[in-house]
This record gives structure tokens, C-alpha cells and sequence, in this order.
């Protein structure tokens, strides 16, 4: 679990910083995030960015990143039509109803417990 954060926060933080030296070079404001989910790694390293503000309402975003809560589906996804930039972390608590009110397409999510246990895509050499 702690490598899967560590990894979800590099992940995170390689995304911005690839967008960080066009928003430094032309002096515009720092990006404005809606962050929804836990407190913890994903959440401090957002607040810790220089080129990053928190934002406490969605409709003030530039991005929402969503770590493993959505707490309103259809604002959020009325939102992200608007031009907001999403990003999703899969959590536990999420169910299927919720990411595909989010993304706008149907999804299925199914929890497995072991590497082992997660199926092939048709046509795929190689695990998922």
C-alpha cells in the first residue's frame, strides 16, 4: 500500500512538473487544485508545490484530483465538461456508479486480492 502512494505521488508530481516550467516561463498564477480524498502523501505533496494552490470549491479549479472519493459524481463530471482537468485515484470505496457518472462511460470495477488473479485483455501476450 505505502509503495502504491509513493508511486500515485511520483506520478502526480512528474505530471505538474512537466506543466511547471511553461506556467514559471510566462509568470501566470499557480494552478488551482480541488483535492478530495484522505489526508496523507498524494495531499502534502499538493500543498507543498510552489506552483500549486488549493482551492475549496471545484468550480474555482483548474484540476481535480480525486484520491479514492468523489463526493458529488455529477458536479464534478458537469465540471470536468466545463474543461477541468481530472485526475482519478482508484479507491476501495469507490464504486462503478460513481466513476461512470465521473467519466461520462459506463466502467466496471472489480476488487482482486493477489497479482495472480487478475485476467489477461483479449488479445494481450502479456497480464494486465
Amino acid at each position: 500500500m505505502r509503495t502504491r502512494c509513493i508511486t500515485c505521488i511520483g506520478l502526480i508530481l512528474l505530471l505538474f512538473s512537466l506543466f511547471a516550467p511553461a506556467v514559471l516561463a510566462e509568470g501566470a498564477p499557480p494552478l488551482a487544485v480541488y483535492y478530495a480524498g484522505p489526508e496523507g502523501g498524494v495531499r502534502t505533496a499538493l500543498a507543498l508545490a510552489a506552483d500549486i494552490r488549493l482551492v475549496p470549491d471545484p468550480a474555482q479549479a483548474d484540476v481535480l484530483v480525486l484520491n479514492g472519493a468523489i463526493p458529488d459524481p455529477e458536479g464534478l463530471a458537469a465540471r470536468v465538461r466545463e474543461g477541468a482537468g481530472l485526475v482519478l485515484i482508484l479507491g476501495p470505496d469507490l464504486t462503478a456508479d460513481e466513476v461512470s457518472t465521473l467519466l461520462g462511460f459506463p466502467v466496471a470495477l472489480e476488487a482482486r486480492e493477489s497479482p495472480s488473479a487478475w485476467s489477461r485483455w483479449r488479445g494481450s501476450p502479456t497480464p494486465c
